[in-house]
């Protein structure tokens, strides 16, 4: 895992899109999100929620296979990954 990797990761449409759809259902469960459009929630905390640990190495070892679009891959960052990072975030800044 490199910087490089987590910094691809916060740029990923596709990545922060599916971060954005477990954020909104974690907000439709009783989550509060802050700010509470899920979309800007994700573009605030996609430092946290793309530094998870064993994300980095998952994202590099698809770049490093020629994936063109990792974030789009659940099987690169699968979305249990996904909720366990959103929820984490979510119970560091509630």
């Amino acid at each position: 895992m490199s910087y490089l990797d987590v910094f691809n990761m916060t740029g990923s449409s596709s990545l922060l899109g599916r971060l954005a759809a477990a954020a909104a259902q974690e907000q439709a469960g009783g989550s509060a999100l802050d700010p509470p459009a899920a979309d800007m929630w994700v573009t605030v905390f996609r430092w946290q929620l793309c530094s998870a640990p064993g994300w980095g190495d998952a994202w590099a070892s698809a770049v490093a296979s020629g994936h063109e679009d990792p974030g789009s891959d659940a099987a690169v960052i699968t979305d249990p990954m996904i909720l366990s990072q959103t929820q984490a975030v979510l119970g560091a800044i509630g």
